[in-house]
């Protein structure tokens, strides 16, 4: 943690497991697409429950990524200069530089596969190149689409892409300055207070008239827990609630967002799953990770997870939550088994030495997220239209190919051609990398 604390005015070091994360996300919401392009529906075939937990929690995965991209701003820019006008531009210089090349690129691509597939007679394509109409074309090149399902969006998402969720991202990174001032005059806590309250707001306004606006903003709770848990990381600071806690808590949001996924209360579900991922990285560095729970602690924690599951099934058996009643018992008991494992093997030098794996073998794939998250659809769709299985298949290592590419070549390239440097703050210029 000191090394965290050292580097708090400087470029902020990176954090391994996080970046790891990102890249399962990113491979997780690939496996779960490809799924659905081969025709896998969560919760149908002969194997529902697995197809459902190899693929059925694609959104919820997307919504991970918002809290990762707070932690991700917030770590990299809370000790910026962003006291000035000069500091705020080059802060929103370096995020256009990020993300809009890599989109341009996928843009053309996704729009140059669409009008081929339209010309080849493919009716999917055809019918997604009639639904785009002009200002569609150009919202999207601006990040306004949203899903086509979602009311009050100010134009269709461009078809097989995954643009929508860049829609609330940049929104947010446009918040972040305010976000940032307001820290440092009010302090963290008030200052997320203040957003919680600005996303009940909107999710109220959302339910009385859909509208862009009030879609983005009620998830914007979720992307500052995200920049919170950096702000404690940064100033060394853990999170002073215990494992037992902890794993109480979680289980308890998971199982309340299992449990009203299909009732009249399902407009709450994402919000449980942003708690739940709070939790999850809040972990990291909480004091129970540098203080092991006892075999004691763990008993009792276990029993209070397996004792919500025996209610939820009991009061299931008489008052339904999902269609599919032997589905939700699956992944009732699935989620709970593996939060058990996590329990258990929680402090033990095993657990460590898997993290550490796991840590290294997803480590590259976080590197190449943004840009996998962005090709994985248009090249997964086309592989399906013009060669079945075996393009989908094939799909997949053009797919980390091309996210190696954007990432390691033409990121770095265009970081060249476009620099960008920090306003003297502290007695020296710091040379943006990001």
């Amino acid at each position: 943690m000191n090394t965290q604390h050292a580097g708090v005015m400087g470029k902020a070091p990176m954090v391994e497991s996080l970046e790891a994360a990102r890249g399962f996300a990113a491979l997780y919401v690939t496996v779960a697409h490809l799924l659905q392009v081969l025709g896998f529906r969560s919760g149908e075939g002969a194997m529902p429950l697995l197809v459902e937990m190899i693929g059925g929690y694609a959104h919820q995965a997307v919504l991970f990524f918002f809290l990762l991209s707070g932690f991700s701003i917030h770590y990299a820019s809370m000790h910026r200069p962003l006291d000035s006008v000069r500091g705020v531009w080059v802060y929103l210089l370096l995020r256009a530089r990020r993300i809009y090349p890599i989109w341009l690129f996928v843009y053309v691509l996704a729009a140059g596969l669409i009008w081929l597939g339209r010309e080849a007679g493919v009716p999917r394509y055809v019918d997604w190149w009639q639904g785009m109409s002009t200002w569609d074309w150009i919202a999207n090149l601006l990040f306004l689409g949203d899903r086509s399902y979602v009311c009050g969006r100010l134009a269709n998402a461009m078809p097989s892409t995954a643009v929508w969720s860049l829609g609330y991202e940049v929104i947010y990174y446009f918040l972040y300055p305010v976000f940032w001032w307001s820290t440092r005059r009010i302090g963290i806590h008030r200052t997320l207070l203040i957003v919680a309250a600005i996303s009940a707001v909107a999710f109220a306004l959302n339910e009385y008239q859909c509208h862009h606006l009030w879609n983005v903003m009620e998830l914007y709770i979720g992307w500052c827990l995200g920049a919170w848990i950096a702000h404690q990381r940064r100033h060394g600071r853990h999170f002073s609630v215990g494992g037992p806690t902890l794993f109480l808590t979680g289980s308890g949001l998971l199982l309340a967002a299992l449990v009203l996924g299909n009732t009249r209360f399902a407009v709450a579900v994402e919000a449980l799953w942003l708690g739940l991922f709070f939790v999850m990285m809040a972990w990291h560095d909480s004091k129970a990770a540098l203080q092991p729970m006892s075999i004691r602690s763990k008993y009792w924690a276990a029993a209070g997870m397996l004792g919500m599951v025996a209610m939820v099934l009991a009061i299931e058996q008489w008052r339904m939550f999902a269609p599919n009643h032997t589905l939700f018992q699956g992944r009732v008991l699935s989620f709970m088994a593996i939060g058990l494992v996590l329990l258990i093997l929680s402090g033990q030098p095993s657990a460590s030495r898997l993290q550490q794996a796991l840590t290294r073998w997803l480590l590259p794939l976080g590197g190449l997220s943004y840009a996998q998250y962005l090709l994985h659809m248009p090249l997964i769709q086309a592989g399906q239209a013009w060669a079945g299985l075996t393009g989908v298949l094939s799909a997949l290592p053009v797919i980390l190919v091309g996210a190696y590419y954007l990432e390691r070549r033409m990121q770095p390239w265009m970081n060249q051609k476009l620099p960008v440097a920090w306003p003297v703050s502290t007695g020296q210029v710091v040379t943006a990398a990001r």
